[in-house]
């Protein structure tokens, strides 16, 4: 009795261990997924975004915003962050270009240029990420709505920042100021 319980709780290690590490790979392969269209981006290979995207008038804004004087004066940084969404069983991965305000606050406020925001699926059968939908939001959009979600994912646990930060040393950037202290209202 005692070989077969030895047995069973090394062969629980062993899976944990192995579901952990297919997770991590998981998580790795859609970030990889997202940070090819953030090097598209700032690589300004515009033939290709199209080819992703499809060419639609967000598209064309946001060409014309990644090209435009703000984008090149180097005030506006790119960032990205990557959380899983339980609702949709799906990765959320962001781009999002944003100039910092300082204020009263240590925190201050940003002004966002554009965002760009992927939903990956992973598909365990072959392994492997994909885009299943792909936003483009500006200042003509809800970015209110927006940063609300990634402020959700944040301090909600079932969006995983703190497990994953715990299990696999993936601490996230700190969440992005609002826009306006407006934001800050529900």
């Amino acid at each position: 009795m005692r070989n077969y319980t030895l047995i069973f709780i090394l062969l629980f290690i062993s899976l944990t261990g192995n579901c952990q590490d297919e997770k991590l790979k998981e998580i790795r392969a859609s970030y990889s997924l997202g940070e090819k269209t953030k090097k598209l981006i700032e690589q300004n290979k515009f033939s290709e975004l199209k080819s992703d995207f499809g060419q639609t008038a967000k598209l064309n804004t946001l060409i014309s915003l990644i090209q435009s004087k703000k984008a090149k004066s180097g005030e506006y940084k790119l960032s990205t962050d990557i959380y899983f969404n339980p609702d949709i069983n799906k990765y959320v991965y962001t781009i999002y270009s944003s100039k910092w305000i300082k204020t009263e606050s240590d925190w201050g406020l940003n002004d966002y240029l554009y965002i760009v925001e992927l939903i990956i699926e992973h598909n365990n059968s072959n392994n492997e990420p994909r885009v299943t939908r792909r936003s483009i939001l500006d200042q003509n959009s809800d970015l209110k709505k927006w940063w609300q979600s990634l402020m959700d994912s944040y301090n909600k646990p079932k969006f995983q920042r703190k497990k994953w930060a715990d299990e696999y040393k993936l601490v996230p950037p700190p969440p992005p100021p609002p826009q306006t202290t407006e934001w800050f209202k529900k």
